[in-house]
């Protein structure tokens, strides 16, 4: 992890479609002005963005493969420990506050996906996002369950200029009602964008 930890003059990387893991805090507070990242190739193999990924980073936008998705709890061959592998980590994507235009996830994928919380936590610029349907709970190796979303509306927490969350069509656990975040069975308001206008 940490491989371009503070690598303040990147402009663009360009990511072999054949990487499989970003581990945690591999662009944290890395970036120029604004940064590019894209992944190369048409069938990408990325399953992991790992917590703090690309924290505080002057991220521009990332599109998200369809292949992230959740992986079962394994063990460090070091160090021995044993950790989740969620999807998509905490606090992925926090703070690119000034400069996180677009985060698109790929739809159409079928693996259970779980975004950790604070994902996309104070993105200012990020006014619309959409979720696709495959977000699902993970149990993690203690024997907790967290939900797709983990936290809930914490996940998006100080993204001030949200106007929009949409969900694919056929999520079974989180549906959108004209931009905003319900569960699948409508009991629970999980996300109210911070920046919707107008009587809902």
């Amino acid at each position: 992890g940490h491989t371009f930890n503070y690598c303040n003059y990147l402009e663009t990387v360009k990511l072999p479609s054949r990487l499989t893991v970003l581990e945690k805090g591999t662009f944290r507070y890395a970036g120029s002005d604004e940064m590019s990242i894209t992944i190369e190739g048409e069938t990408p193999r990325l399953t992991t963005i790992g917590e703090e990924c690309f924290y505080g980073s002057s991220l521009v936008s990332f599109n998200v493969p369809k292949s992230v998705r959740n992986l079962a709890p394994a063990t460090d061959a070091v160090t021995g420990e044993i950790y989740d592998r969620l999807g998509i980590g905490e606090d992925a994507f926090y703070g690119n506050y000034d400069t996180l235009t677009s985060l698109t996830f790929e739809l159409g994928g079928k693996d259970d996906l779980t975004i950790g919380t604070g994902a996309i936590k104070n993105c200012d610029l990020l006014t619309s996002i959409e979720l696709p349907a495959r977000l699902a709970s993970y149990t993690c190796y203690t024997g907790e369950v967290i939900d797709g979303l983990q936290g809930g509306k914490s996940v998006f927490e100080e993204t001030d200029g949200l106007v929009s969350i949409f969900v694919e069509d056929g999520g079974k656990n989180y549906v959108d009602i004209d931009g905003v975040l319900f569960n699948g069975d409508l009991t629970e308001l999980v996300a109210y964008p911070a920046s919707k206008t107008g009587a809902f």
